[in-house]
């Protein structure tokens, strides 16, 4: 929905800059994700490292709900939410690869994998729909809520155990569903929620 400029100018500026936060958010996960990679490059992690990975990590928890309750929420908003992710968790994945280095090469293969299978969904979209998906899928949410509490454990306690070996394996299986999904899909779909959203959509287009 597009707002008329007369709209804007008889809307508060409170709600203006309301309606700012969701993507403000995005932007800080935009700038934190670098600056912990930053932080890392000298082998340690400090402890700004890990309170900026968790004000990024919880506000990626809340920018959709805030579009979506303040009816901000667009296209866009949701790729930008992607690509901050993106980028925040492989800044994480490299500074762990600086600080933890032993812990690393013992899940090398599962982490090995994870990337494949991320390099390969976005080849399977691109070729298809000729740009990267952007799902938001609840197994994905779930994956995010792993990766999250794993990131904490690894770089608060150096603890890389059940947490890592549940996230990892999630992550793969996450991203074999959202293949899955672009191969069912017939066109470009934000947001989609699952495999049985995907047919849904599927079906109304047949």
């Amino acid at each position: 929905m597009f707002t008329t400029a007369a709209a804007l100018r008889e809307t508060p500026w409170y709600l203006l800059l309301l309606r700012q936060v969701p993507m403000a958010l995005v932007a800080l996960r935009l700038l934190i994700g670098p600056l912990l990679l930053l932080d890392a490059l000298d082998g340690k992690a400090s402890t700004w490292f890990l309170v900026g990975f968790v004000i990024a990590g919880l506000s990626d928890f809340v920018d959709g709900k805030i579009a979506r309750r303040l009816g901000v929420a667009s296209r866009a908003g949701a790729m930008a939410d992607s690509y901050a992710d993106l980028l925040l968790y492989s800044c994480v994945l490299l500074s762990a690869c600086l600080t933890h280095a032993d812990i690393c090469r013992c899940l090398e293969m599962p982490a090995a994998i994870g990337i494949f299978m991320q390099l390969l969904n976005w080849a399977v979209s691109l070729a298809k729909f000729g740009k990267l998906s952007c799902y938001h899928s609840q197994f994905t949410k779930a994956v995010g809520i792993a990766l999250f509490f794993s990131t904490i454990a690894l770089f608060a306690f150096g603890y890389a155990g059940l947490l890592s070996w549940l996230a990892l394996p999630m992550f793969i299986c996450s991203n074999a569903q959202e293949i899955a999904m672009t191969l069912i899909l017939p066109r470009w779909v934000c947001d989609v929620s699952g495999i049985q959203s995907a047919l849904y959509h599927r079906q109304r287009r047949g």
